[in-house]
């Protein structure tokens, strides 16, 4: 990985101040279910499998540059997933309970930029969609699948969590009201960052 691309992340880890890992709400068994290896630990009794003519699924982006400026000129929110689509079984649970289902896509369509961001056993990605996806993990201190990132339509950091039981009714309500609570320094510092390492590292990509 060049220099400069590790100076950006290092950038956005530094400017966070380890904030943007703490959780808003206190539901942290439910959002702690998360996978770090190829081995699903909670299998459906039917999995999902993509149709790769219809990747990513429906109502999703694979393109954060695209994803950042389609909500800047719409003020729409920013969802980041981070996921492993076909082996991660809580993030099969997410997609299955809640992604998928028409009352979130609803409201998600006027609420949110969906960026889905995978590491994919078997799904074959683009080079460019590789690198990207690596470069936010890495950049967003991500150890485990699924991670769920809420950005303002401004790249404000405002929820970190991850799968959670419960209809989608309640995750709709879970990421409309809990919230980091960051200070305006911190979330300042963080878009600032964040919008330079896009521009200089993502766009680049042409994704």
């Amino acid at each position: 990985m060049k220099t400069s691309k590790i100076i950006y992340i290092a950038l956005i880890l530094l400017l966070a101040g380890g904030a943007f890992f703490l959780f808003a709400n206190g539901n942290e068994d439910e959002v702690n279910r998360s996978e770090t290896t190829g081995e699903s630990s909670a299998p459906l009794e039917a999995a999902i499998v993509f149709d790769e003519n219809a990747y990513p699924p429906n109502g999703w982006t694979v393109s954060m540059a695209e994803a950042a400026a389609e909500a800047e000129a719409s003020g729409k929110m920013i969802l980041l997933n981070f996921t492993g689509s076909d082996w991660c079984g809580w993030c099969q649970k997410l997609e299955q309970q809640v992604f998928s289902q028409p009352e979130f896509l609803s409201w998600a369509n006027d609420n949110l930029v969906m960026v889905f961001i995978d590491s994919p056993s078997s799904i074959v990605l683009d080079d460019p969609l590789v690198e990207q996806n690596q470069l936010l993990q890495q950049a967003l201190g991500i150890q485990g699948f699924p991670t769920v990132f809420l950005l303002g339509s401004d790249l404000t950091p405002l929820l970190r969590t991850g799968y959670m039981d419960g209809l989608p009714a309640d995750y709709i309500h879970h990421l409309e009201t809990d919230r980091l609570g960051l200070d305006e320094e911190s979330e300042a510092n963080f878009r600032n960052g964040f919008s330079g390492f896009i521009e200089e590292q993502l766009k680049p990509l042409n994704i």
